[in-house]
């Protein structure tokens, strides 16, 4: 029989990297919707820009959440790319100079 005592407390840091998640998700799916917009216009080119970084931050915060996750904290998720190592150093990745994520 399991308590309510037995069961295990939320991180702070859990939390974070959840609401981070849902975040960029749904800056994802906003920024699909300008592309899709901009298809056939001079602003393709940048809102297409924008969604394939908002794409990789939602990859980067999902791998940073399953880690958190896991029961194995020993095997910490490889920084793939510098989005990666960006989640580890700042509260939120730097973005390539002259491509706005947030419009």
């Amino acid at each position: 029989m399991t308590s309510a005592s037995s069961t295990k407390p939320v991180s702070p840091e859990l939390e974070r990297a959840r609401e981070r998640l849902a975040e960029a998700l749904d800056t994802r799916d906003r920024l699909r919707d300008r592309f899709d917009a901009s298809i056939g216009t001079s602003l393709e080119l940048g809102a297409y820009a924008r969604l394939r970084r908002a794409g990789e931050e939602v990859a980067a915060w999902d791998r940073w959440l399953r880690w958190l996750e896991s029961e194995d904290f020993l095997r910490a998720p490889t920084p793939e790319d510098r989005l990666m190592e960006g989640l580890l150093e700042a509260e939120t990745p730097a973005m390539p100079p002259g491509v706005p994520l947030y419009i």
